[in-house]
């Protein structure tokens, strides 16, 4: 069937059909791999025609042709059917049910810390999934208004996970003053601005004190007890109101160029393109982000990014926008269905950076398409995209 669905010079190298379809049955025998991309190998052996995988993918066998698969699990079936992709999403979606089961089983997981109550972590663990042992990672998770400690498995983003959940605990444990030493530094005007384009203070006050935090060098990266915990936050504590004072400078002049960066947006038409490639820029410097998930040094170039966007909304777009619009799409795709992980806040900060040197902001690091293509592969080992 499949021979007989080929284009007719395909069909016409391979008379008649039914001797050449008895010749390849012998010759596939023992083959492993890729059923069709085995038989085109085969056919360009036997008939010395080249046939591509995608002609005999183009080719619609009844269905009572089609294999039809089972997946067992100790003689259970669990999934079953003709269309091989769609089992694979299935057990994909199975297993993952599993792991969420098996992490929130799992004696070391608990929720709802608001202070470090829950005693020392272990550094590594594991998780029974589907009879099999998966190595897992113990990280607290930064949940807003409290940390939960999750045993997940292993994967090189969760240091990251575990710096931001000790951070976060670090400022519950120090909001009031970090709060009292931001305000004495912030300009009231700015932050009435800021404010307005962002959602509301607590918005600003959330930036400030992740930030504030950040340029007070705390470290929670090796962070697994409650002295460890204690001793991080004493460390820290000497550098608030520096830090604060920092922290209020990069705000402002974040804000202020977010706020010239607006004017220029609003002055475009509403069905210019531009103005919606702006708006979504913008967006990716000042969303989730900023300033949760960037390095301070990264942190410190949103200004001059907004800035190289100015000149973007003033000049006629050039080659290097046009060469970076994939870029913008995909990440906007990703953005929106997936969570924000530490690597897809790097692209977001290493395809900025890019932009801006092309437009005359000097760069801090060098970035080229190569290094976007490597960054991007981060984000998907991190399940973005």
């Amino acid at each position: 069937a499949l021979l007989r669905g080929l284009p007719k010079d395909r069909r016409r190298a391979l008379q008649p059909l039914p001797e050449s379809a008895a010749a390849c049955v012998g010759r596939l025998a023992g083959s492993e791999g890729d059923f069709k991309r085995s038989l085109a190998r085969v056919l360009g052996d036997y008939a010395r025609v080249s046939i591509s995988i995608d002609e005999l993918a183009r080719v619609d066998l009844p269905a009572a042709l089609v294999p039809r698969w089972e997946v067992l699990d100790d003689d259970r079936v669990i999934a079953s059917g003709r269309d091989l992709e769609a089992i694979r999403l299935q057990l994909g979606e199975l297993f993952q049910k599993r792991m969420s089961a098996a992490v929130r089983r799992h004696p070391q997981s608990s929720t709802g810390h608001v202070v470090w109550d829950m005693g020392e972590l272990s550094g590594i663990a594991s998780l029974r999934v589907a009879g099999e042992t998966v190595p897992a990672d113990v990280v607290l998770i930064d949940r807003g208004s409290c940390v939960d400690v999750q045993v997940r498995p292993r994967r090189a983003s969760s240091g990251a996970s575990h710096i931001r959940g000790v951070r976060r605990l670090a400022i519950l444990a120090m909001q009031g003053e970090i709060d009292a030493a931001f305000g004495s530094h912030a300009n009231c005007a700015s932050l009435g601005l800021a404010a307005a384009m962002s959602g509301g203070e607590e918005r600003i006050l959330r930036d400030a004190r992740v930030l504030t935090l950040t340029l007070a060098r705390f470290d929670g990266g090796d962070v697994r007890s409650k002295e460890a915990f204690d001793e991080a936050c004493e460390q820290a504590w000497g550098s608030i109101d520096r830090a604060a004072s920092e922290c209020a400078e990069l705000l402002n002049e974040v804000w202020t160029a977010a706020v010239q960066t607006h004017v220029l947006i609003d002055r475009r038409a509403d069905a210019d393109p531009l103005r919606e490639e702006a708006e979504a820029a913008t967006g990716r410097m000042l969303g989730q982000a900023f300033p949760q998930y960037m390095d301070p040094s990264w942190a410190s170039r949103v200004p001059r990014w907004l800035r190289a966007l100015q000149k973007r909304l003033a000049a006629p777009a050039s080659v290097a926008d046009l060469e970076l619009r994939p870029w913008d799409q995909l990440l906007d795709r990703t953005i929106a269905k997936s969570s924000m992980t530490t690597s897809l806040a790097q692209m977001i900060c290493l395809l900025e950076e890019y932009r801006a040197a092309t437009h005359g902001e000097p760069p801090s690091v060098k970035v080229t398409p190569g290094v976007l293509a490597e960054q991007w592969k981060a984000v998907l080992r991190d399940g973005g995209g």
